[in-house]
């Protein structure tokens, strides 16, 4: 199966709260763009819906709603079936992982896996790889790779079992910060 990707405006995820938003500098959009951070939102939980968009909707409803953020807080999102999501612009500094200096969120992108009980399988690596393929096109470099748990290792975030072992595995493996 090859990997499928989904625009925003076929998610059915509301617009964004600009109001609550920051803009991106030209620095930490541009030269500054560091890279990806990977997170994963598991198996379960009271935001988990089978149907993936319905997920997402969910969480963005939770992340607006609940915790006041003026989008979801990921830029993108990719599932074990080798979809994947456009979710917020890269023009807002994203709220994806707490950092110093709010860098996390300044200079990477917020990718998370859509995780099901299949956990990380030969499609959603296609996805993770295509994540990085999109950066490399578009920025015309190789991204930096981070782990969300490194930004709660003594950069400025809170512990975190996030992107789960697995997933963590592979950012270490490909030669990324986890």
């Amino acid at each position: 199966m090859g990997v499928t990707f989904h625009d925003r405006a076929s998610l059915g995820l509301g617009a964004p709260v600009t109001a609550h938003l920051s803009r991106r500098t030209a620095n930490d959009a541009g030269p500054g763009y560091a890279g990806l951070t990977y997170h994963h939102v598991g198996d379960g939980g009271t935001l988990y819906r089978p149907n993936q968009v319905a997920r997402l909707q969910a969480i963005w409803a939770y992340h607006v709603h609940t915790l006041g953020y003026g989008d979801i807080a990921y830029n993108g999102a990719f599932d074990a079936d080798g979809q994947t999501y456009e979710l917020r612009s890269h023009d807002w500094v994203s709220a994806h992982a707490a950092s110093t200096d709010n860098v996390a969120n300044r200079t990477t992108d917020g990718i998370v896996f859509l995780e099901d009980s299949r956990g990380l399988t030969h499609d959603a690596l296609a996805a993770f790889s295509w994540w990085v393929d999109l950066y490399r096109w578009t920025q015309h470099r190789t991204p930096m790779l981070w782990a969300h748990r490194y930004w709660g290792a003594g950069h400025g975030g809170q512990p975190t079992a996030c992107p789960g072992d697995d997933l963590d595995k592979v950012i270490g493996f490909v030669g990324g910060h986890s």
